[in-house]
């Protein structure tokens, strides 16, 4: 789990040197793609591999810059599709689907993180945005819903902090390696 959520440079470098070049591939790719729901799924480890790719590697590869978030997206249009395809998430392992379910985490869409909650069978109705959570989904869940947003990558994506955010960015919270 270190090498996914550690941020060390020498990891960075090294997904860098190998999986740029497929970053890019993929990115272009799914650029192109159709809506959610006529996103073809191939065979299941591709389909991992590519929301891999797309939500973990664009992180880790363009650290702390705007592009890091460039492909949240296409990454976040296939894991909907592959989490609405009871059959094809049948194959999905217990980290397998880890995976699969981060683009929603990631997104700042609301929805995406309200659908994924009820997935898990948590109710949303009952979350105190302001409490403290052991669930990074609910944490993920909490940023976007209290602010829209996650206001940590503002001052990547060149968007002026509200009073409310530059509380909270004062208070020091996670940026999840961003």
């Amino acid at each position: 789990m270190a090498l996914w959520f550690g941020s060390r440079e020498e990891d960075d470098i090294v997904i860098h040197r190998t999986f740029g070049a497929h970053l890019r591939a993929t990115s272009e790719l799914y650029a192109s793609q159709p809506a959610d729901e006529t996103i073809a799924l191939e065979s299941f480890e591709d389909v991992l591999a590519d929301i891999i790719t797309l939500d973990q590697f664009s992180r880790v590869i363009h650290r702390k810059t705007a592009k890091a978030f460039s492909n949240d997206a296409a990454a976040a249009s296939l894991a909907r599709r592959a989490l609405s395809d009871d059959a094809f998430m049948k194959q999905a392992a217990p980290l397998e689907r880890m995976f699969i379910e981060m683009p929603l985490m990631h997104s700042e869409d609301v929805a995406d993180h309200e659908s994924l909650l009820a997935m898990r069978g948590i109710d949303v109705s009952g979350i105190d945005v302001d409490g403290a959570h052991d669930d990074f989904a609910v944490k993920h869940y909490c940023v976007v819903r209290k602010f829209g947003r996650y206001p940590y990558r503002n001052k990547v994506l060149g968007r002026v902090n509200t009073p409310e955010e530059q509380v909270y960015l004062d208070s020091r919270p996670s940026t999840y390696g961003q």
